[in-house]
């Protein structure tokens, strides 16, 4: 999972792109655990982010209440 979080920002950075969108991957229908999915994506992003870079934003989208409440608490773990 962070492999395709890192290959879809390496593409990004291929093209004049100041900012991207993920969704909340495999935490569907997949039914990766949640809090897991959140940490690997979080942390892999904030790490690409410590080199310069051409993307500004970095969006996370959650589908539903359960997974934004999980992407939060990884977030406020991770930061802190």
């Amino acid at each position: 999972m962070a492999s395709c979080y890192r290959q879809s920002l390496e593409l990004a950075e291929q093209y004049p792109i100041q900012a991207i969108a993920f969704p909340a991957i495999s935490c569907g229908i997949y039914r990766y655990p949640i809090k897991q999915a959140a940490q690997i994506a979080i942390v892999t992003i904030m790490n690409w982010g410590e080199k310069p870079t051409t993307i500004d934003k970095v969006f996370l989208v959650c589908f539903g209440d359960d997974i934004f409440k999980a992407y939060c608490q990884q977030y406020q773990l991770i930061k802190n």
